[in-house]
This record gives structure tokens, sequence and C-alpha cells, in this order.
């Protein structure tokens, strides 16, 4: 900048060499006396000492004034895309056409204005590493007339279990799951999950599932299921169908491209991962990150749907205002009687998402007693504040990195690095 208006003014040209950080020694010609430079690290404006001839003094204002405007402008287009950023990151790293989407179909999400972020040219570097995926075998029709008329269930694993402890904890959840259930009705596409110790058959789950979830004016419902031992090849499963009149239809051999649970176990392992390594928190943490994914993934629509799966079946939008970052900070007020006025009593935690049907009450873990809790006088810190910069989770370093303009920020502190 200073070298531009210095050729602007017929003055020769600038030779610099950089003293410190934040000082520059800069000559208008190789003759003349020097002018020391100082940048000041807050607004990037400079402060010119030394030789100050007329011309000297008006560049410096010139460019002290081109600096503050540009300054200025940089601040505020800076903030939509931040602001953008946070909600990616809060609605499970969905893609950014569908942050800018969202708040057509859910409340509490601002509506952002412009073109969405360029992946190619501003990518999520959570994104990066959690959404590698196989090519799609096509698309595939399954026809139903309303709500709950065909199921798809399935079941996928966390991973194999190894009688290696160490490799345990990559699998394990805080409670010992290993695996996790889906039953997805095709017509809205809604999601029921609950995760699972093993996969033993879920009949008491299904049968609640499929009592509670009726069909207005059906008398025959239909599941799609591959031919595993825990579903199709279960008798009290079997004795589930036959109570609520449902009929089974299997998957053929190697053809789990037909059950479109198999999709969603992808989309869903996607947005896990990407609230693990987000919030650079243990795998431990996958059953209730799952749990929070199923509930935003009911929230907004999918493809090709003009409503969420949330509101084809009952007819409401959720609402959203409240939502926080998974895996961020949060402070608590514990319940028991304040004994010091001035002696602080929140407790430290992390957010891991809330109950059913409300923002109001939360999950969190508390880090002293190692116990998952619930709790409503809280405060988030989104920042991870309490953190040094150097471990800040990726979440937090991606704002940072748009705010800077700079890539190098972002360091991808894991756990395991």
């Amino acid at each position: 900048g200073i070298r531009d208006l210095v050729r602007s003014r017929g003055l020769g040209d600038v030779y610099k060499r950089q003293v410190d950080s934040l000082a520059w020694i800069v000559t208008l010609d190789e003759d003349s006396a020097p002018i020391d430079v100082y940048i000041n690290p807050v607004n990037n404006l400079p402060t010119l000492t030394g030789y100050k001839s007329e011309a000297v003094v008006k560049l410096a204002a010139d460019y002290t004034k081109s600096m503050d405007t540009t300054h200025s402008s940089n601040l505020n287009s800076s903030e939509p895309q931040k602001e953008l950023i946070r909600w990616h990151n809060r609605l499970g790293h969905l893609s950014h056409q569908a942050v800018h989407d969202a708040h057509k179909y859910v409340k509490g999400v601002p509506e952002f204005k412009g073109e969405p972020i360029q992946p190619e040219l501003d990518a999520c570097p959570v994104c990066i590493r959690a959404k590698l995926t196989n090519v799609s075998p096509g698309k595939r029709k399954i026809v139903a007339t309303q709500p709950y008329e065909v199921l798809s269930i399935d079941f996928s694993f966390a991973g194999i279990i190894s009688k290696d402890k160490s490799r345990q904890e990559d699998v394990l959840g805080l409670n010992g799951e290993t695996s996790w259930i889906v039953a997805q009705d095709v017509f809205s596409k809604i999601i029921h999950a609950d995760t699972r110790i093993s996969k033993a058959a879920p009949a008491k789950w299904l049968d609640k599932l499929l009592e509670e979830y009726k069909p207005v004016g059906l008398t025959k419902r239909f599941i799609i299921a591959d031919q595993g031992g825990e579903i199709y090849g279960s008798d009290a499963i079997k004795k589930v169908l036959e109570k609520h009149n449902c009929v089974m239809y299997p998957t053929g051999t190697d053809a789990s491209y037909q059950n479109p649970c198999e999709r969603t176990h992808r989309t869903l392992a996607d947005a896990v991962q990407s609230f693990l390594i987000g919030a650079n928190l243990p795998i431990k943490f996958w059953p209730y990150a799952l749990h929070h994914a199923v509930r935003l993934l009911n929230a907004l629509p999918g493809a090709e749907q003009t409503a969420s799966p949330l509101s084809i079946v009952t007819g409401k939008q959720d609402d959203l205002t409240g939502l926080k970052t998974f895996g961020c900070r949060v402070w608590v007020k514990p319940p028991t009687r304040r004994r010091s006025k001035f002696k602080s009593n929140a407790r430290k935690g992390i957010f891991l998402g809330y109950m059913p049907h409300t923002l109001r009450n939360i999950l969190w873990y508390d880090t002293l007693t190692t116990r998952v809790k619930l709790a409503t006088h809280v405060r988030y810190d989104e920042g991870c504040n309490d953190l040094p910069v150097d471990a800040l989770p990726p979440n937090v370093q991606y704002i940072l990195r748009s705010e800077n303009g700079d890539r190098s920020t972002c360091l991808l502190y894991t756990s395991d690095a």
C-alpha cells in the first residue's frame, strides 16, 4: 500500500527492510534519509517518524485514510461470514447451501444474504476430514403414500470391537455403546434412532415405535430390512410385526443400496464425526452426537424435499433459536445452595445436546465427576476461552481463520496428534 502511494505521487520507489514483526524502515530512494514506519497490530495503521517532507506527511495521511477505510470495510464484510460459519458448525457441518436455506424451514436460524461460501475456495477443515465418501450408486425409488406406511430399518456398528482395551476407545460410547439402529420413514424421511450396547434384536424399541406412530386409514404397513439375523431372522421381531400387521420386505444379498437407511447411516456418521472433530472430543461421546444429529436432520429438509421431515409429520417447525455448537464449553449453575457469595460455584462442562422437544434442558458432561447430567441454568462459551490458543478446537479455529483471512491459522489440533 505504501509503495503504490509513493509511485502515484512521483516520489520514486520504496526500499524497505523489516526490523521486527511490527516495524519497517522505509526510504523513498536509496540516498534519502530513512522513515521509520511502525504498524499498529490492532488496526494495521502506520505511524511515520524520521524524515518528514510535506510530500511524505501527505503520503502518510493518505495511506492511513485508505487503510482505515479498508479495515472498516473488511470488519463489516467479515461478520456475516463468521456468523454463517458458526451456524455451519452448530447445524452439524451441513453444506453452506443448506445453512443458507435453513431459515425457511426452522425457527431461530438467521437468513444469510448473498451467495454461499464456495467450498472449493473456503473449505471447512472439519468437513474435509469427516466427509470422505464413495461414489453414489444412483437414485432409487420406493413409493409411500403417507407417513409411516413404509419404514426402513437397519443396524450400524461404530467399529470392530477388539480385545485390546486401548483400541476399544475408538469404538465404545461413554456407556459401552457399540452400535445404533435407525428406523426411517420412507415418505417423510423422518429418522428415529437409538444407540445400543449390542446388535440384539430391538423388539421392545420397535414395538414402542410402531405403537406410537400409526398411519391414518391404513391396515397394513411395510418394513424394509436386510437379511441379518438381528431383524429379519429374529422371532421376537416377527411377533412384533405380526402384532402391528406389518409385512417384512428383505433387501437382496449384497444389495444394501436397496435400503434407504444405508444412505442415512452415512449421513449420520458424517455428522457425528464432524461434531467430534470440530469440538476436538474423544470418540466416547459419539452416542450423544448421534442423537443431536438426528434432531437437526429431522428439522431440516433433505434432498428433493420442500419441507422438513418434522413438519411433514407434525405440521410444525422446530425452533432452534437457542442452538449452540455441539461440544462447546458450558458453565452450569449447580442446584445446591451457594455457601459463599464471593467464591465461584460454576461447574465447567461439555455441551452434549438437548433433551427431546426442547432447547431449555441440556445434556452436559461434568468434567469433575465424569458424568453426564441435565441442566437448565447454564452459560455457553462457544469460543472455549478457557483453552490456550494452540489447543482451540477446529470449530473455533475456522472462525478465526475467516476473520484473519489466513488459512494457516487453522491448526487442526486433535487429541490424538
